[in-house]
């Protein structure tokens, strides 16, 4: 098992300001006060990351009828049927979690209840595209790790995308 922590993380200002519905494929552009918000916003948003993660490579024991797949340390997973079905033949499971920890979301709550929605509004979004980053650089640790043994990777899946 390898814990991960105090990894730099970036933030995107183009990503930002997409999670609150900019992008450059859409006609409408934040406003000069919405680029501020959310400069600010990623400024302060710094202090309040504190990122890590955990993952484990896990020999598969084997697939159940039932939708899971039981691994050698006991555990067993359930997980939807496509992804059952794209998992048939390995033999390993790569199993992570991150987080960038609590303070972020405290602080979006916070300015909630102020009524600084715009400030909410980007900080969450700022939260959102930390997370993002710092999963895909434990990803990429962890897929080296595994390069490292001589394993080939999948696509990974992430409960958000069930």
């Amino acid at each position: 098992m390898k814990i991960i922590k105090d990894i730099k993380l970036n933030i995107d200002g183009e990503e930002v300001l997409r999670h609150q519905g900019y992008s450059k494929k859409r006609v409408k552009n934040p406003n000069q006060n919405i680029l501020q918000i959310t400069e600010e916003e990623i400024n302060r948003s710094v202090d309040l990351f504190e990122p890590r993660g955990i993952y484990s490579l896990i020999k598969i024991i084997r697939f159940t009828l039932q939708g899971g797949i039981d691994l050698e340390n006991e555990l067993t997973f359930r997980l939807p049927q496509s992804i059952i079905n794209q998992l048939k033949g390995v033999s390993y499971f790569l199993v992570g979690v991150v987080t960038i920890g609590g303070l972020i979301e405290k602080k979006v709550s916070e300015l909630f209840s102020q009524g600084e929605y715009p400030r909410a509004l980007a900080l969450d979004a700022v939260g959102t595209v930390a997370v993002e980053d710092f999963s895909r650089k434990v990803r990429k640790l962890a897929g080296q790790e595994v390069k490292d043994h001589g394993l080939k990777t999948s696509r990974h899946f992430s409960p958000r995308l069930w």
